[in-house]
Protein backbone atom coordinates (compact mmCIF):
# COMPACT_ATOMS: atom_id res chain seq x y z
CA UNK A 1 0.00 0.00 0.00
CA UNK A 2 1.19 3.22 -1.13
CA UNK A 3 0.87 6.67 0.84
CA UNK A 4 1.27 9.74 -0.76
CA UNK A 5 4.18 12.06 0.41
CA UNK A 6 2.03 14.44 1.83
CA UNK A 7 0.43 11.93 4.48
CA UNK A 8 3.99 10.34 5.39
CA UNK A 9 4.78 13.79 6.27
CA UNK A 10 2.13 14.72 8.53
CA UNK A 11 2.87 11.29 10.36
CA UNK A 12 6.07 11.54 10.42
CA UNK A 13 5.63 15.70 12.42
CA UNK A 14 3.18 14.00 14.56
CA UNK A 15 4.67 11.48 15.71
CA UNK A 16 8.07 13.92 16.49
CA UNK A 17 5.81 16.06 18.16
CA UNK A 18 5.85 14.59 21.59
CA UNK A 19 9.64 13.35 21.59
CA UNK A 20 10.57 17.10 21.02
CA UNK A 21 7.75 18.76 23.26
CA UNK A 22 10.23 18.37 26.18
CA UNK A 23 13.31 20.26 23.98
CA UNK A 24 13.88 24.48 23.55
CA UNK A 25 10.83 24.72 20.63
CA UNK A 26 12.93 28.19 19.78
CA UNK A 27 16.13 26.39 19.26
CA UNK A 28 14.65 23.30 17.25
CA UNK A 29 12.69 25.77 14.81
CA UNK A 30 15.60 27.77 14.76
CA UNK A 31 18.05 25.05 13.90
CA UNK A 32 19.74 24.67 10.40
CA UNK A 33 18.93 20.86 9.71
CA UNK A 34 21.01 20.89 6.71
CA UNK A 35 24.84 21.00 6.19
CA UNK A 36 26.10 22.24 2.82
CA UNK A 37 29.71 21.10 2.21
CA UNK A 38 31.49 19.90 -0.95
CA UNK A 39 28.61 20.54 -3.43
CA UNK A 40 26.66 18.33 -1.30
CA UNK A 41 23.43 18.43 0.73
CA UNK A 42 23.63 16.45 4.13
CA UNK A 43 21.82 16.00 7.48
CA UNK A 44 22.99 13.47 10.31
CA UNK A 45 20.59 13.49 13.50
CA UNK A 46 20.98 10.74 16.38
CA UNK A 47 18.26 9.00 17.89
CA UNK A 48 18.26 7.34 21.17
CA UNK A 49 15.19 5.16 21.34
CA UNK A 50 13.55 3.84 24.42
CA UNK A 51 12.05 -0.44 23.73
CA UNK A 52 8.60 -0.10 25.31
CA UNK A 53 8.42 -4.07 25.39
CA UNK A 54 8.07 -6.17 28.28
CA UNK A 55 11.40 -8.96 28.02
CA UNK A 56 12.63 -7.70 24.95
CA UNK A 57 16.37 -8.42 24.07
CA UNK A 58 17.42 -4.39 24.24
CA UNK A 59 15.68 -2.15 26.20
CA UNK A 60 17.53 0.86 24.21
CA UNK A 61 18.78 1.50 20.62
CA UNK A 62 20.79 4.08 19.04
CA UNK A 63 20.04 5.24 16.06
CA UNK A 64 22.28 7.30 13.13
CA UNK A 65 19.98 9.05 10.30
CA UNK A 66 21.91 10.56 7.47
CA UNK A 67 21.28 11.81 4.30
CA UNK A 68 23.31 12.77 1.57
CA UNK A 69 21.99 14.73 -1.85
CA UNK A 70 24.09 16.66 -4.42
CA UNK A 71 23.38 20.93 -4.59
CA UNK A 72 23.08 20.40 -8.78
CA UNK A 73 20.61 17.31 -8.92
CA UNK A 74 17.63 19.27 -9.07
CA UNK A 75 16.40 18.11 -5.50
CA UNK A 76 15.09 20.96 -3.50
CA UNK A 77 16.22 21.54 0.16
CA UNK A 78 12.96 21.42 1.52
CA UNK A 79 12.44 18.00 -0.34
CA UNK A 80 16.00 17.29 1.07
CA UNK A 81 14.87 17.55 4.85
CA UNK A 82 11.10 16.31 4.26
CA UNK A 83 12.17 13.04 2.82
CA UNK A 84 14.89 12.66 4.90
CA UNK A 85 12.23 12.98 8.33
CA UNK A 86 9.77 10.38 6.36
CA UNK A 87 11.97 8.16 6.03
CA UNK A 88 13.61 8.13 9.73
CA UNK A 89 9.97 8.23 10.77
CA UNK A 90 8.95 5.13 8.79
CA UNK A 91 12.34 3.26 10.26
CA UNK A 92 11.12 4.03 13.88
CA UNK A 93 7.83 2.50 12.87
CA UNK A 94 9.27 -0.57 11.22
CA UNK A 95 11.98 -1.20 13.85
CA UNK A 96 8.73 -0.57 16.77
CA UNK A 97 6.97 -3.10 14.86
CA UNK A 98 9.43 -5.65 14.78
CA UNK A 99 10.23 -4.87 18.52
CA UNK A 100 6.53 -5.68 19.21
CA UNK A 101 5.76 -8.58 17.76
CA UNK A 102 4.21 -11.56 19.25
CA UNK A 103 3.14 -8.78 22.17
CA UNK A 104 -0.18 -7.08 22.64
CA UNK A 105 2.56 -3.38 22.50
CA UNK A 106 0.91 -1.62 19.29
CA UNK A 107 3.98 -0.89 17.02
CA UNK A 108 3.87 2.84 17.07
CA UNK A 109 3.91 2.24 21.46
CA UNK A 110 6.91 0.15 21.02
CA UNK A 111 10.16 2.22 20.99
CA UNK A 112 9.94 5.81 22.08
CA UNK A 113 12.71 7.77 20.75
CA UNK A 114 14.80 11.36 21.64
CA UNK A 115 17.12 13.08 19.43
CA UNK A 116 20.71 13.25 21.01
CA UNK A 117 23.20 15.52 19.93
CA UNK A 118 25.48 12.68 19.34
CA UNK A 119 25.85 9.02 19.74
CA UNK A 120 26.83 7.58 23.31
CA UNK A 121 29.32 4.88 22.00
CA UNK A 122 27.86 2.91 19.18
CA UNK A 123 24.75 3.21 17.27
CA UNK A 124 22.82 0.04 16.71
CA UNK A 125 21.13 1.12 13.90
CA UNK A 126 22.31 3.13 10.92
CA UNK A 127 19.90 4.54 8.01
CA UNK A 128 21.64 6.15 5.07
CA UNK A 129 19.47 7.94 2.99
CA UNK A 130 21.84 8.74 -0.70
CA UNK A 131 19.53 11.20 -3.37
CA UNK A 132 20.47 11.75 -6.70
CA UNK A 133 18.53 13.44 -9.59
CA UNK A 134 17.31 10.38 -11.00
CA UNK A 135 16.56 8.32 -7.70
CA UNK A 136 17.46 7.41 -4.34
CA UNK A 137 19.14 4.47 -1.89
CA UNK A 138 18.14 3.62 1.14
CA UNK A 139 20.84 1.74 3.18
CA UNK A 140 20.02 0.24 6.21
CA UNK A 141 23.11 -1.29 8.75
CA UNK A 142 22.43 -3.33 11.97
CA UNK A 143 24.17 -5.89 13.72
CA UNK A 144 27.16 -5.55 10.86
CA UNK A 145 24.79 -6.35 7.78
CA UNK A 146 23.90 -3.66 5.20
CA UNK A 147 21.16 -3.86 2.97
CA UNK A 148 20.38 -1.70 0.48
CA UNK A 149 17.28 -0.74 -1.72
CA UNK A 150 17.35 1.89 -4.82
CA UNK A 151 14.74 3.10 -6.73
CA UNK A 152 14.22 5.74 -9.52
CA UNK A 153 11.80 8.90 -8.34
CA UNK A 154 9.54 8.37 -11.36
CA UNK A 155 8.80 4.50 -9.87
CA UNK A 156 8.55 5.74 -6.69
CA UNK A 157 5.63 8.70 -7.30
CA UNK A 158 4.06 7.07 -9.75
CA UNK A 159 3.27 4.18 -8.18
CA UNK A 160 5.48 1.22 -10.44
Amino acid sequence: MRFPLPAFLVLALSLSTPAAAGTDWKAMIGAESVAIADGKMRIEEYQLCKVNVPGAAKTSMQIRSYTEAPLNAGISRDFVVSFSAITQTVMVMTFGAAAATGTDIEPLKALSCDAITAPIGKVDLEVNLYMTGEGFQLEVVADGQSNRQSSRWEDTFDGK
